[in-house]
């Protein structure tokens, strides 16, 4: 078969990914390591928000925020079908993904890992949650201070959780105030972004050592 899966499991959802066999055959295989060239878009008149979303908050916020800022989206699951590994002359550049287990997901901490941003205005993360963003925050930081760089703006935003063998998504007023509390979360997220505010204004961070943000 001449496909291969990138996935993430939480409650069964994934996410997936096909190449053809020589494509396969170029870049290795995913259990042998993500092995991709390094693909810059040129420009600068480009504005674009990644995200990764099994389950559809991730995208619902990168759709908001992109709509409110004239933003383009992009899966980082395309990026990585399609090699996109580096950021180059964005105006805004932006990351939104969930938290998974009170961390980042695998997928999101690999690509991270590879990724270049190179001159661009004004660049964020966001981590969306239900519960707790746990260390997502300072995972991210991490793994950008590895390979020298960092987001301007950490942010957060708080989604119905769906994890559902200990959430009740069939509360209507619990799943209701979730999606109220987030929606106003995300409009001031909204407005620091249109205004390129730097700093860390993640909620409900969970350390296990030392404070990293």
């Amino acid at each position: 078969m001449d496909y291969c899966w990138i996935a993430i499991m939480k409650d069964m959802d994934m996410e997936k990914c096909f190449f053809g066999e020589g494509a396969i055959k170029q870049r290795g295989s995913i259990t042998g390591g993500l092995l991709f060239a390094w693909q810059c878009r040129k420009g600068g008149s480009q504005k674009m928000i990644l995200y990764f979303s099994a389950t559809g908050n991730g995208k619902y916020i990168a759709e908001q925020i992109a709509e409110k800022t004239d933003e383009k989206c992009m899966s980082i699951v395309d990026c990585i079908c399609e090699d996109k590994y580096c950021s180059s002359n964005e105006k805004i550049f932006g990351m939104v993904v969930p938290t998974y287990f009170w961390r980042l997901p695998r997928i999101v901490a690999e690509y991270l890992g590879k990724l270049r941003i190179e001159n661009c205005g004004y660049t964020f993360f966001l981590a969306s949650y239900g519960t707790t963003t746990g260390e997502a925050g300072s995972m991210a930081k991490k793994i950008m201070a590895h390979n020298g760089q960092n987001f301007d703006a950490y942010y957060s935003v708080i989604m119905p959780d769906t994890w559902t063998p200990v959430f009740d998504l069939t509360n209507k007023n619990r799943v209701d105030k979730w999606l109220s509390d987030g929606k106003k979360q995300l409009k001031l997220v909204i407005g620091n972004i249109m205004s390129k505010r730097k700093g860390n204004f993640v909620d409900r961070k969970l350390y296990s050592r030392k404070p990293e943000l």
